[in-house]
């Protein structure tokens, strides 16, 4: 679960990596759990508690470091990651973060993360049981 839990925070751009190539190591796996098929179930509860959150800090953030999504969701943020090469990503996770500090929102997001952290353990958790 804690994997689950990085990811969401990721999403969310709250997570601040300090090395490029741990940043790396972590972005390839956030691709292949937004891109993979094998990794439908976790997405689709992704989908399923972020769903009621409100996207416009993370909208605004994509737009002012040039990203330009397919739709302002997890779905949306989901066909990035797919559609963009790792090296592009890192660039703008570097870009998410540093526009974030600058903003003052990094406490924001990590409190607007809780619930969806919270929801995806309780889903999963709920799966694996079945």
């Amino acid at each position: 679960m804690h994997f689950t839990t990085l990811v969401v925070l990721l999403f969310l751009f709250i997570a601040a990596i300090d090395s490029t190539q741990d940043e790396e190591m972590l972005l390839k796996l956030v691709k292949m759990l937004m891109c993979d098929e094998e990794f439908a179930e976790i997405r689709e509860a992704m989908e399923e508690c972020s769903k009621d959150q409100d996207y416009s800090i993370d909208l605004e953030i994509y737009k002012i470091c040039g990203v330009e999504l397919s739709s302002s969701d997890m779905a949306g943020i989901g066909n990035y990651y797919c559609i963009t090469s790792i090296e592009e990503i890192i660039r703008d996770s570097k870009c998410f973060a540093k526009n974030i500090k600058e903003m003052g929102k990094e406490e924001e997001l990590k409190q607007r993360s809780k619930p969806v952290e919270e929801c995806m353990k309780a889903t999963l958790d709920q799966k694996k049981r079945k």
